[in-house]
């Protein structure tokens, strides 16, 4: 007959130790004859041995079994529940101190005359029986699984939750509809469907929140009926309450989310303290960190954004961004360090490294290039295109600087037009300045410092320029002449237009002055002649 045993033992068993239920096992085995044939739907007598310590060794315990195989020559019989045919019981074993094997062997006829079938050390054994002497109900123990998966699995076929302890302690819990929770307190008060956890409290207070992930120590802790979120990271999410559609990957990150919706936060400290604000999204080392009610923010890169707190509908990308903004709205920087030192001005745009780096209140504004209006604090509504593009004045509105210091050329294809209507001018008076001015002035040739070429210009020095001015009665303020905050001076050649049209009036006026007169002195001069002549006349007479 054939040695080999096929053995399959139910791993998935309960063990009931108690004084009024025997201790049983289940046990699986597959029937063939000498010839390997299955022995199908047929009586057969079987003989169980448990051996201790090899697999020949003493017997401690052996029954014997009346079962009947099934079309697969499959057999099914209860270890413990059999016919003793030796000293002592199943309860008797110490299953704690050796180790054990279970020896099998059968009559195909029904009868007595055992063949031994096969020896097989006991790998997924009984031992939870040893439960009994640590106080323990119920147990399950398994050194790993073969044979049939649909009977060979750890877990329950009563609808109820399977249940994970360490050292007594709730660790885990999947639950009938398929929720998963592992850790400490994992998920402890769900009522709710398809929702996942992993870490210690992770979706601890969860109620009826659904299909919600949070992987991380306090991960969406404290979320109720908020739906559809995901947490990976320490306390991330960890005081969302009724919040849905949040994404939060990083420690800290949205920890302490409330109530806000459909933000997205990946890195450490990411909106961390965000509490109601919606619609959010960063993305870098503590980006949007202390954003609270704010909306609609867009935040790429380390410290984009990070002490926003009120402020709704800003883009930050680029390290640094709007660093220091907190109530400013409806701003754009983009470039490392643009806009870091904004605090609440609005409607900014500042495109390159360092753009309108240090702006605090100032909005309206427009910057694009390195540096560009780097050194504006206050100042509205300025535009600086150009490395370095920085207008006259830090704290002056409504100006305009194209390029820096070291520009040698400037065209456009077409005159520039100026605005000119009577509608829009205020305070119209006959300008002061005439001929008298013009004639104080110095036109000179020069090149600039950081022209390498030395190109000529003509024009004016803007200091003796002012010099004119005052001596012409005239007190130097913005127009003209101009200082910036570094004390640089400039000149609006294009103001030098009205003054010179009307020295040209005041000319023509003394030019006609003179013509008049010089026509006067004309009609004297051919008077004169006039009574010259007669006069030569009347002297020739005979």
């Amino acid at each position: 007959m054939r040695k080999s045993l096929i053995i399959s033992l139910i791993i998935c068993f309960t063990i009931l130790v108690n004084a009024q239920t025997p201790h049983l096992f289940n046990f699986q085995f597959m029937a063939r004859d000498a010839s390997d044939n299955l022995i199908v739907n047929q009586d057969i007598s079987v003989r169980i041995r448990i051996l201790s310590e090899h697999s020949s060794g003493p017997i401690v315990y052996s029954e014997t079994h009346q079962t009947t195989t099934n079309a697969f020559g499959q057999g099914t019989l209860t270890i413990g529940s059999g016919v003793p045919d030796s000293p002592g019981s199943l309860s008797s074993v110490n299953w704690g101190s050796n180790q054990y094997f279970v020896q099998m062997s059968i009559d195909p006829s029904g009868g007595s005359a055992f063949q031994i079938y096969g020896t097989s050390q006991l790998l997924s054994v009984p031992y939870a029986l040893y439960a009994e002497t640590s106080g323990n109900t119920s147990a399950w123990q398994t050194s790993g699984n073969t044979g049939n998966t649909a009977t060979n699995f750890i877990g329950n076929i009563d609808n109820t939750p399977l249940n994970f302890r360490v050292n007594n302690m709730p660790a885990g819990r999947i639950t009938s509809s398929g929720q998963q929770f592992f850790g400490f307190q994992a998920g402890e008060n769900n009522t709710a469907t398809t929702s996942t956890a992993m870490g210690y409290r992770a979706l601890r207070m969860n109620t009826s929140g659904a299909r919600n992930t949070a992987m991380g120590f306090e991960a969406l802790r404290d979320n109720s009926t908020g739906n559809d979120n995901i947490a990976f990271g320490t306390m991330a999410l960890q005081t969302n309450t009724t919040g849905f559609e949040n994404l939060a990957i990083g420690t800290d990150a949205l920890r302490f989310n409330d109530t806000g919706n459909r933000n997205s936060a990946l890195g450490v400290g990411t909106l961390y303290g965000n509490s109601t604000g919606s619609g959010n999204i960063a993305l870098g080392y503590t980006s949007l960190h202390n954003n609270s009610t704010g909306s609609d923010n867009n935040a790429v890169g380390t410290f984009s954004l990070r002490l926003n707190s009120t402020g709704s509908n800003n883009v930050a990308i680029g390290s640094g961004s709007l660093y220091f903004n907190t109530i400013g709205s409806y701003n754009t920087a983009t470039g490392g360090l643009a806009m870091y030192g904004n605090v609440s001005g609005i409607y900014n745009s500042a495109f390159g490294y360092n753009a309108l780096n240090a702006s605090a209140s100032g909005s309206y504004n427009t910057a694009l290039g390195h540096d560009a209006l780097s050194l504006s604090t206050t100042g509205s509504n300025n535009i600086g295109i150009g490395f370095q593009a920085n207008v006259p004045s830090a704290t002056g509105n409504n100006q305009v600087r194209i390029g820096n210091s070291s520009i040698s050329y400037a065209g456009v294809e077409v005159p520039w037009t100026t605005t000119s209507d009577r509608r829009v001018k205020t305070n119209i008076h006959t300008s002061p300045l005439g001929l008298d001015f013009i004639m104080k002035l110095h036109p000179v040739v020069y090149s600039r410092g950081s022209d390498s070429s030395e190109t000529p210009e003509y024009g004016f020095i803007a200091q003796e320029v002012e010099t004119a001015l005052v001596t012409s009665g005239i007190s130097i303020s913005k127009g003209l002449v101009s200082i910036d905050d570094m004390g640089f001076y400039g000149l609006r050649y294009t103001d030098f237009i009205a003054p010179l049209v009307k020295s040209i009036q005041e000319q023509q006026k003394i030019i006609e002055d003179q013509r008049l007169v010089i026509i006067e002195l004309l009609k004297q001069h051919a008077d004169i002649i006039n009574r010259l002549e007669k006069a030569e006349a009347k002297t020739r007479k005979p």
